[in-house]
């Protein structure tokens, strides 16, 4: 046994928690430890190649975004590392060289928008189904951000 899980077992002796509220801790305490980690090493490696604002610009953008609508969720923790990985260093690399019309632009937004209001906001199959209410006015919320 990891000494991970024996002080998870040893706060729910302590403290009398249910399997519910261990599950609910373990999962939060992974998500914020994954998150962290991942961001640290973007952090360097964007500092590293001298794309540290672009990348901070990038982040500011798109994590609020993020919260509202959810998004791609994979099964394990490399699996969304390398594609964290390979969405940031296309969208900092790639698409800052890639000139397209006006127009383009707001079809493309346009489309997006309503891809984004007909399939969010995407939740973790990992927490639990959100009410209704809150579901439309993240979904409402998420489309004005976008077009904003």
């Amino acid at each position: 046994m990891s000494t991970y899980d024996k002080m998870m077992n040893r706060l729910q002796y302590t403290y009398q928690f249910s399997n519910s509220e261990i599950a609910q801790m373990d999962y939060t305490l992974k998500v914020v430890f994954y998150e962290l980690s991942k961001f640290l090493f973007f952090s360097l490696f964007f500092l590293y190649v001298h794309k540290f604002q672009e990348f901070l610009v990038c982040i500011i953008v798109m994590l609020p975004f993020r919260w509202i609508a959810g998004g791609l969720h994979l099964k394990h923790f490399w699996s969304c590392f390398l594609f964290s990985f390979f969405y940031l260093g296309t969208t900092i690399f790639l698409l800052n060289s890639i000139e397209v019309s006006r127009e383009f632009q707001i079809i493309s937004l346009m489309i997006g928008n309503i891809v984004f209001f007909v399939t969010g906001p995407v939740t973790s199959p990992k927490r639990k189904p959100m009410k209704k209410e809150r579901y439309i006015r993240l979904r409402i919320l998420s489309s004005l951000i976008l077009f904003i």
